[in-house]
């Protein structure tokens, strides 16, 4: 009827079993679309519902039976992602969304709903590597700047400091979180932020490095002249 047919037509396949008295599950129904999901037709799993087992990913198959038990043991809503594999070997992802239910005759209904969530996984993975490589050059650019002499920081648009290597921290005989966040003003005395800051808004009109000489005081009070190279990165 038209139930079916919209059922048909969804991405998502809705499911029902039911186990019998003797322990053994039954299929009740499976939409059509469970073919696209598997690459199976759903009447491979209408004489024995234990069947969908067999498609799943060996890996899975014991977290699989796990959490499936668990739902069915506490009769509540769950949820389980999982791997299946395709006739032809390929592996996809899968979403089942659990509702069980006891019935009047004291049976036991699960009505559930099968998604393929595969481009999700997908994206994830990448995501997962893109900021994996993203620390690991953070991490090699970090040891980098603590393993030289040189004095090294970075500031964003407002003058803030984002970064400061171990050198500069050492040189001013602060710890580095000391720096953090600050503006030249909340640094150093007013007169050399507010050369700083002329510097710093030199160099965010251009796109080249330039190299100034400029003024600031150490720890022991003494103005002192540093060669500086600066330059903007976007």
């Amino acid at each position: 009827g038209e139930t079916a047919r919209m059922l048909a037509s969804v991405s998502d396949c809705a499911w029902s079993v039911e186990r019998d008295a003797a322990g053994a599950w039954h299929l009740r129904y499976c939409s059509p679309v469970i073919e696209t999901i598997t690459g199976r037709p759903a009447s491979m799993f209408a004489g024995k519902a234990e069947r969908w087992l067999e498609i799943i990913h060996p890996d899975d198959q014991p977290a699989y039976v796990q959490q499936a038990e668990r739902i069915v043991q506490r009769v509540e809503p769950g949820v389980i992602e999982y791997r299946i594999l395709w006739p032809d070997g390929a592996i996809r992802w899968v979403r089942d969304s659990l509702q069980p239910r006891q019935q009047e005759n004291g049976t036991l209904r699960i009505d559930g709903v099968c998604s393929d969530i595969t481009g999700r996984k997908r994206a994830e993975a990448q995501w997962h590597e893109t900021e994996t490589a993203l620390l690991e050059s953070e991490q090699r650019f970090a040891a980098f700047m603590d393993n030289i002499p040189m004095l090294g920081f970075m500031k964003d648009s407002q003058g803030r400091m984002v970064y400061v290597n171990q050198a500069f921290a050492n040189r001013f005989e602060k710890p580095i979180a000391c720096f953090l966040g600050k503006l030249d003003v909340d640094i150093w005395p007013a007169e050399v932020a507010e050369s700083l800051r002329a510097t710093d808004v030199k160099v965010m009109a251009g796109t080249q490095p330039i190299e100034v000489r400029e003024f600031a005081p150490t720890p022991d009070g003494i103005l002192r002249e540093w060669w500086v190279v600066k330059f903007p990165f976007r």
